[in-house]
């Protein structure tokens, strides 16, 4: 018996072929490209399963319409709906809106959900842990996980009485009883999380913060027949030890297929053979025009929402090379941190780069401009740090920085492998400082004044910090829950909107207070 397994992961709301960069531009990415693939295979193959492994209701401008407009995820409702996977899991962005919207999305979603690891009221957040399929006389079971670190990102209201369980530790207790309870022939798992170590030799990539247990569970002895991730946006289509590994990318650029060969002999026994394990591009597909369709309405909708005018600025400030930025400053960032100065009432700011996409602002400022930028919907944090603290966070923040043999600077690779993280450097507005790239880390912190003078060991500074990262995100020595004084109930990008509405014409600070030394060139090759 042959068996096909299609698998989608962190398509962030990127659905339509219709770009969110301008109205008449078309995109080679969107699920609507891989609508058409799996509607060819579902007519082609006896036996498939479709499965999708998280973030799939954030992460766009999509996305952030259908969540001020309504009060659960209606549009991505409406698609998964019509390309109805045979198992979903949550990501951890699914949290980002909250349990009431979160629920209703649910109730609307198809009722495919598998989930083991979110606990509510001692019993399982979703209600179901796995599903089983019956294929022929070989009996499935697919077990959906996420990650164990969303309390670490997530505003604490938004997750309200969940717990959330090693990813090990669960598949621990649920595969075996998978095995013998529900006699199942073959364990999938569908896991919105990556690979906390490398998976040729074993050795770590990342802190192992527990965020991540891709390689923990390969490596349990538990009997894994194939195994679906995501979370990190990365590619990997291989066969470990025989186990079938697929992490499809993001934004539906990518779909993973694995072909199983399957049959009982006389007594029983099943034989497996992996006849195919690959990613495959949606560029060259075309699009599925019945979900062209069904989302052209409310694409019309979104791009005249994009369209909005915010406000005005005294001049430009576009970010041409996000890399040169982060380096030499821009005023985008400063903007960006004085409004967030403004509403915590500090003199400290910190904000960065969330995606590549980043372009910065044009004097004639639109909703558009605002989501391409700022996609999420961060809350922001008034935070209390000693001298001695903000020093060290900074030295954190230094690490993003290495050399090249030719003395270059480049992005560190902890922050390229196994996943981009461009994100988890920060601009600060509200301080002077010298980061000395030539130095070792831990010690490139070469200067660091506030408001004229050297910043002490005991000082006491008030910060705006994103609540991402106040929450973990980046594993900074001291952004931590206990530091916070307080949290503003209006998000960042809903306090930008406030700030454009309040002045007819923002004036745009410059971003000179900082300045990376010891390299000889920028390198091109970001």
């Amino acid at each position: 018996m042959k068996l096909t397994l299609l698998a989608m992961s962190d398509v962030h709301g990127h659905f339509s072929t219709q770009s969110f960069q301008a109205r008449n531009k078309k995109t080679a990415n969107g699920l609507s490209r891989f609508a058409s693939v799996l509607k060819a295979k579902r007519r082609q193959e006896e036996h498939l399963l479709y499965l999708e492994s998280g973030d799939m209701i954030q992460g766009s401008p999509l996305t952030n319409y259908e969540e001020s407009h309504h009060d659960y995820a209606k549009i991505s409702s409406q698609v998964y709906n019509y390309v109805q996977p045979d198992v979903w899991t949550l990501g951890n962005h699914e949290f980002n809106f909250g349990l009431d919207y979160l629920k209703k999305t649910i109730s609307h979603m198809p009722d495919s959900l598998a989930l083991a690891n979110v606990i509510s009221d001692g019993e399982v957040f979703c209600h179901k842990p796995y599903r089983i399929f019956q294929c022929e006389d070989i009996r499935i079971g697919v077990l959906g996980l996420v990650t164990q670190y969303i309390p670490h990102w997530e505003k604490e209201e938004n997750i309200a009485g969940l717990a959330f369980k090693s990813a090990l530790e669960t598949a621990q207790y649920y595969i075996p009883f998978m095995k013998e309870s529900e006699h199942c022939d073959l364990i999938f798992i569908t896991y919105h999380g990556g690979f906390e170590c490398n998976l040729e030799t074993g050795q770590p990539e990342e802190d192992l913060t527990g965020e991540n247990e891709g390689y923990a569970l390969l490596t349990s002895g538990l009997p894994i027949d194939a195994f679906f991730t995501g979370h990190q946006h990365r590619e990997i289509a291989t066969v470990w030890q025989g186990i079938p590994i697929i992490q499809p990318g993001f934004r539906a650029q990518k779909y993973g297929e694995v072909i199983l060969e399957l049959d009982k002999d006389a007594d029983g026994q099943l034989n497996k053979r992996v006849e195919s394990c690959q990613l495959h591009s949606l560029a060259d597909q075309p699009a599925d025009q019945e979900l062209e369709e069904l989302l052209a309405e409310d694409n019309e909708k979104i791009q005249d929402w994009l369209d909005q005018p915010l406000g005005h600025l005294d001049r430009p400030a576009l970010v041409d090379n996000f890399f040169e930025a982060q380096v030499e400053g821009n005023p985008y960032f400063a903007l960006t941190n004085k409004i967030q100065m403004e509403a915590a009432g500090t003199d400290i700011s910190a904000s960065s780069v969330f995606n590549l996409d980043v372009y910065g602002l044009k004097q004639e400022v639109t909703v558009r401009d605002l989501v391409i930028n700022y996609p999420f919907s961060n809350g922001l944090c008034k935070i209390k740090l000693t001298g001695k603290e903000l020093r060290e966070n900074l030295e954190k923040n230094a690490e993003y920085f290495a050399l090249d043999d030719q003395g270059r600077l480049v992005i560190s690779e902890d922050y390229l492998n196994p996943k981009v993280e461009v994100y988890n450097y920060d601009i600060y507005s509200g301080i002077d400082y010298t980061i000395d790239v030539s130095k070792d880390r831990g010690q490139r912190i070469v200067q660091l004044d506030y408001q004229g003078q050297e910043v002490k060991d005991d000082d006491e500074l008030y910060l705006a910090i994103n609540q991402y990262r106040m929450a973990g995100g980046g594993n900074f020595p001291h952004f931590s829950r206990d530091k916070v004084l307080e949290d503003l109930t209006t998000d960042i990008p809903n306090l930008i909107i406030n700030y454009f509405a309040d002045h007819d014409l923002v004036e745009v600070p410059e971003n000179d207070n900082y300045q990376v030394i010891g390299y000889q060139a920028i390198s091109d090759d970001i």
